[in-house]
């Protein structure tokens, strides 16, 4: 593999590595807790809404990246035996992080296609009618933010453990 390649791959993959895990720090270990020690439910749900529009999309951007980056990384490392030979420390490492990384992919897209629409009809709900929403989807959006957050430095351990074999 050409070295501008794997160079490239590299770039990108922290790149989308620092959007990623660092957009889940900033929202679940900086703004949720401060946003719900300053702001009333409803100014809370409305800015969350906010900035999940303008963070999913990144955060799937990013997922791609990391996808797409982390197999040509890997295609190109001499610890790769194939597909699912667990031979070595490298391989268990990597088969970890990549559980964990569905792990993560699954909870986005339940944030995105689940919580997230449901968010978006509390807001409707409330406007029209003025009835308040179901706390527990906005504590359900928050808890799983921060679970991503923590597979992120999960997947972050497994990395250098996977660097360190």
């Amino acid at each position: 593999m050409p070295v501008f390649v794997l160079t490239l791959a590299y770039t990108l993959h922290l790149l989308a590595t620092v959007v990623l895990v660092g957009g889940l720090f900033v929202l679940s270990v900086l703004w949720l807790p401060a946003a719900s020690r300053t702001l009333a439910p409803r100014d809370q749900a409305a800015l969350l809404r906010a900035i999940l529009r303008r963070f999913q999309p990144l955060a799937w951007l990013s997922i791609a990246l990391l996808a797409a980056t982390g197999l040509t990384q890997m295609a190109a490392n001499p610890n790769y035996q194939g597909f699912l030979a667990l031979e070595n420390r490298w391989s268990v490492a990597m088969f970890t992080k990549h559980a964990a990384f569905a792990g993560m992919v699954a909870l986005a897209g339940y944030q995105t296609w689940v919580i997230t629409p449901a968010l978006e009809r509390q807001a409707l709900q409330q406007s029209a009618v003025g009835e308040p929403g179901d706390p527990a989807v906005s504590s359900s959006q928050s808890r799983l933010l921060r679970l991503n957050f923590w597979i992120g430095l999960v997947i972050l351990g497994l990395t250098a453990i996977a660097r360190t074999a």
